[in-house]
């Protein structure tokens, strides 16, 4: 990134139940390699000042041979706060800016969404929009918007898609539309059909 670039921190979120998949999507190959490092070597290119890695004790377990620079952020037992909660944990552990990106979308392009946080959104958090509505797992959040995750949690609303309309609301958040190029952007990997259509034909770049 350039040297303008505010300091940030980036954060895989690979600790998914993966029900429909039927199989942990982590661990599927991609490119001749298991997704969760194809992944998170997209995040390292970047070079964050921190790299966390959100996963389930089980799944640490099976992470062989795991990049040095790694902060393990393992779901302690019995979690039930879904992304919301480890994204309100990385924030507070990092003190400065995240960049989150789900484990499933292997053709998002990380570097994008830092290089249109830094362009567009004036030091506030950050979110693409696609057709199917806001991207929460490929985006940026930033510590102002503590308050506001914590108030979610203690209420018990998990839901990233209204915490996002909210910051969007109250100025803490910006979101900028995919163009029509952009749509591969946002595939999620759900079932084992997607991953045998989008690996074949597609290359994705930090």
């Amino acid at each position: 990134m350039s040297a303008e670039m505010p300091p940030f921190a980036a954060l895989l979120l690979a600790g998914g139940r993966s029900r429909r998949m039927g199989r942990d999507k982590a661990f599927l190959d991609w490119q001749g390699v298991p997704l969760w490092r194809w992944q998170f070597e997209k995040l390292a290119a970047l070079r964050p000042a921190r790299l966390l890695l959100s996963c389930r004790a089980e799944q640490r377990s099976e992470m062989t041979q795991p990049p040095s620079d790694i902060e393990w952020f393992v779901d302690p037992p019995g979690y039930d706060s879904g992304p919301l909660g480890i994204l309100t944990r990385a924030l507070e552990l990092a003190g400065m800016p995240v960049l989150a990106l789900a484990v499933d979308m292997p053709l998002m392009p990380a570097g994008e969404i830092v290089r249109c946080w830094a362009l567009e959104a004036g030091g506030m958090g950050f979110c693409f929009e696609s057709k199917h509505g806001h991207e929460p797992l490929a985006a940026v959040y930033t510590p102002a918007l503590l308050p506001l995750m914590r108030k979610s949690l203690v209420a018990g609303s998990m839901g990233l898609q209204p915490l996002i309309l909210e910051a969007v609301l109250r100025g803490l958040m910006r979101t900028r539309k995919g163009v029509k190029t952009e749509s591969s952007w946002f595939t999620n990997l759900n079932t084992l059909d997607d991953v045998e259509h989008e690996k074949g034909g597609h290359f994705c770049p930090p």
